[in-house]
This record gives C-alpha cells, sequence and structure tokens, in this order.
C-alpha cells in the first residue's frame, strides 16, 4: 500500500475524495440565489420580512417608503384594512421594520434602505428569494392565509363530532348548521388567502 493510498482525503475537497463541492451542493455553502443558505432562510424565517419582499415586488417601481410597508404588515397582522388601523398598531410595527427588519434586509443585501429618507427599494438580488415564498402559493396563519394543516385537521374532527352528535340526537337541522358552518369558514379563508 503507498502512501498516497493510505492519506486522508484533502481538507479541500469536502471529505469527497474529489475536487470540487460535495454533490448536490452549490460552491461555498450558497444558495441557488448567491446568498449564502443561511442568510436566505434568515431572512424568510420572519413573516414580517417576507410581507415587505412581496409588496415591494407588487409595487411597479419596487420602492416604498417605511410608513407605506408598516401599514401594509399591520393591517395583515391585525386582520384589518389600513384605514382601520390605529397609531399604536402602525407604530409597532414601524418601529420593528426600521430598527430590526429592514436593516438586516438591507446587510444581506436584498433591498437598499435609506434609513435618512425612509425609503426602501427591492434589490434585484432579492429576485430568486421568492422561489421560497412562492414554493406553494399559500402563507401560514401568522401571515394572514389558509390555515396551517394541523388546525385544519383538528376543526375537521370537531366538525365531524359535532355533526355525529347532532345527528345521533335527531337534530338534523343543526347538524346541517354545523358543516355548512364550517364549510363557510373554510371558504372565506380560501378567498381571504386569494383576495390578500
Amino acid at each position: 500500500m503507498s502512501e498516497t493510498d493510505s492519506a486522508p482525503p484533502a481538507e479541500h475537497d469536502g471529505g469527497t475524495g474529489r475536487d470540487g463541492p460535495p454533490v448536490g451542493r452549490p460552491p461555498d455553502g450558497r444558495g441557488h440565489d448567491g446568498l449564502p443558505l443561511d442568510v436566505t432562510f434568515e431572512i424568510l424565517r420572519n413573516s414580517r420580512r417576507r410581507q415587505v419582499l412581496e409588496f415591494l415586488r407588487g409595487r411597479e417601481d419596487r420602492t416604498a417608503s417605511i410608513s407605506e410597508l408598516a401599514e401594509h404588515v399591520a393591517a395583515i397582522e391585525n386582520d384589518t384594512t389600513v384605514d382601520r388601523l390605529n397609531a399604536q398598531q402602525r407604530k409597532r410595527v414601524y418601529i420593528g421594520l426600521y430598527q430590526s427588519h429592514l436593516p438586516k434586509m438591507d446587510d444581506a443585501g436584498v433591498v437598499d434602505f435609506e434609513q435618512s429618507r425612509g425609503r426602501v427599494e427591492l434589490d434585484p438580488a432579492a429576485e430568486p428569494l421568492f422561489e421560497y415564498i412562492d414554493v406553494d402559493g399559500t402563507l401560514d396563519e401568522d401571515d394572514g392565509g389558509t390555515l396551517p394543516a394541523g388546525r385544519v385537521a383538528a376543526a375537521t374532527l370537531a366538525t365531524g363530532t359535532a355533526f355525529a352528535g347532532a345527528q345521533i340526537a335527531g337534530r338534523t337541522g343543526l347538524a346541517a348548521l354545523v358543516v355548512f358552518g364550517f364549510l363557510g369558514y373554510l371558504a372565506y379563508r380560501v378567498l381571504r388567502t386569494q383576495v390578500g
């Protein structure tokens, strides 16, 4: 056995025994979007940051003021319209965006945040992030979208139990009301997701 046969793999090959990155992994730990994966997931793990990205993407010039962003996010979080927001709801989101979320997004290079002017512009480098946001076309409940699967399952079980109990008790009108109430609620959530 020669010395080269018993030598451990070189450090630069990541333990694969060959040059280059391990199979299936982009070089240097970056995602397909050019951002490091940890930065990509850090940006996308927060619903406010995802909402900022979506809002800016929907704007023709891809820019907005912090106030516009804060109102948009606050309306989603409070399940209301911008017109019905109170000052405290706006302020709570504005401060979070100004002090934490927008600087983090600016540092990552996905937005250009001009604190002095109060303007935010979507950077072209953010475009690949939408591949992750748009995976299934729905958002979780915290983002104002459809119910998470676990909650749907629990609601379905509760509705089925109530329906069966009403049927056993001979209250067919109540049983029908339970079913139609449940279906109406699901339809409301689906429509809210599509409109919002």
